[in-house]
């Protein structure tokens, strides 16, 4: 319950926050996320190693990229102009963060680097892309 009343653009933040802090030492703590051990159907597999680095990343994504959506794509009565504005920036921002992302798993050393760089690629970007493209349709 504590969790649905929460603010998602501060929780967000606060993962961004911890991970730019966090030491290698730190990844620990990520044994206290769910983990998965499954094929993700790209011959690629997440292991107990890469399974909470993912999820972490997932969760700061789906946190800040809802809070960017509802803060300026969702918002009534705002003009088409800055909407598509708005649609764009998240969409640069989701692009710059998908990089920062390549670049920690790149240098992680957590199991296959490929996996992470698919997930980004396939996963984040497209997010992003679908945030831009409601952007666009919204009056």
């Amino acid at each position: 319950m504590e969790v649905c009343q929460y603010s998602r653009k501060k929780h967000g933040q606060e993962l961004w926050s911890w991970w730019m802090q966090r030491d290698d030492e730190d990844y620990d703590c990520l044994d206290l996320l769910p983990m998965v051990d499954q094929d993700n159907g790209h011959g690629c597999v997440v292991s107990d190693e890469t399974g909470p680095i993912v999820a972490v990343f997932a969760m700061m994504t789906v946190g800040v990229g809802i809070a960017w959506f509802e803060r300026f794509v969702s918002r009534p009565g705002l003009h088409y102009k800055k909407t598509r504005e708005a649609g764009a920036l998240a969409y640069g921002w989701l692009e710059a963060y998908v990089k920062e992302l390549d670049y920690h798993l790149s240098y992680a050393h957590l199991g296959d680097v490929r996996m992470g760089r698919e997930l980004s690629r396939l996963g984040f970007v497209e997010m992003g892309r679908n945030m831009l493209l409601m952007a666009k349709n919204l009056d």
